[in-house]
């Protein structure tokens, strides 16, 4: 489950255009499929649909009245157009979120962030999906990584909260950009204040931890790319902290934890025998698939159920 509360995603892409992207769920129903498909055709219409044969798309398709030709059963090959896409969402999104040290529980972030990274990638005559899609508006944001450090004033009942002398500007997390409905984009982007990721868990997963982007008019990026998160990722994740040996075996072995041993002196008395100090502590640092394009997996360390469509 993602940290929105999420479970599943439904990956959507137009044939004609090669634009796509992903719509997490909290269910597979389809009330929450049919709300997807609304929101990825915008004021468009839908022509065909093709999907698998899952039961959700099949009742959101009759209840758009989209003409839906199914799969064959058993045979990924019928198939393949919406499979691949969902593989390479789930992919990228997985990149995306290592790279940036962001936890994999932020999945429902990172989905959108690719598709919407992928939709303004130039092609080799140098158009992309979105001027596609958009017949030829040409997109003059910012393009910049899931996960990086940008500076943003916040929104004015955020402002508030600030100190009066500091800096209105304040580090924040790049989350992606806001999309109205048919993928159009107006200008505004979405932002997390650097402040709110001290409470977040890095651990694999990432806590259920209630995180809000902003959306932000205005950012200004650095001239080389930061990712903030990605040292307290590392460290939980990939450092071994070694207990000290004396301290491992006094635990194993109760009587190491007594009184050192005695040995007699020229004199005939009694002295302490000498004992190596401890070493210090040392760190290293290091789709059953009846569906051919879903699959069930673990919530708390895997990636997302999802189901893919191919539109036109």
């Amino acid at each position: 489950m993602g940290v929105t509360g999420d479970k599943d995603a439904l990956v959507v892409g137009c044939r004609s255009t090669k634009y796509s992207d992903a719509f997490p769920a909290d269910s597979k129903s389809a009330v929450a499929t049919t709300k997807a498909l609304n929101e990825f055709k915008g004021t468009t219409k839908i022509k065909e649909l093709y999907s698998d044969n899952s039961e959700e798309l099949k009742k959101a398709a009759d209840m758009m009245g989209i003409p839906h030709p199914t799969s064959t059963p058993r045979r990924p090959q019928t198939n393949g157009v919406a499979e691949r896409l969902v593989r390479k969402v789930m992919e990228g999104t997985r990149c995306s979120l290592w790279h940036s040290g962001i936890p994999p529980g932020f999945w429902p972030y990172a989905i959108r962030h690719f598709c919407m990274s992928q939709n303004l990638s130039k092609d080799k005559d140098g158009s992309s999906n979105c001027e596609r899609r958009h017949r030829g508006q040409k997109f003059d944001g910012n393009r910049l990584p899931f996960g990086s450090l940008v500076y943003f004033q916040p929104n004015a009942d955020k402002v508030k909260d600030l100190p009066k002398a500091s800096a209105r500007g304040i580090p924040g997390i790049f989350f992606g950009w806001k999309l109205n409905p048919g993928g159009h984009w107006n200008g505004e982007y979405l932002v997390v204040p650097l402040t709110a990721f001290e409470k977040v868990d890095f651990s694999i997963w990432g806590s259920p931890h209630l995180i809000e982007p902003q959306v932000i008019k205005e950012i200004v990026p650095l001239d080389k790319y930061d990712f903030p998160c990605k040292a307290p990722y590392d460290r939980v994740n990939e450092t071994v902290q070694e207990p000290s040996i004396s301290q491992s075996h006094a635990e194993d072995c109760p009587q190491m934890a007594e009184d050192p041993p005695t040995e007699a002196s020229s004199n005939g008395q009694a002295v302490e025998a000498p004992h190596e100090a401890d070493p210090p502590l040392v760190g290293s640092d290091t789709v059953h698939d009846d569906d051919p394009i879903s699959g069930n997996v673990d919530e708390r360390n895997e990636s997302p159920e999802s189901g893919g469509t191919s539109s036109s």
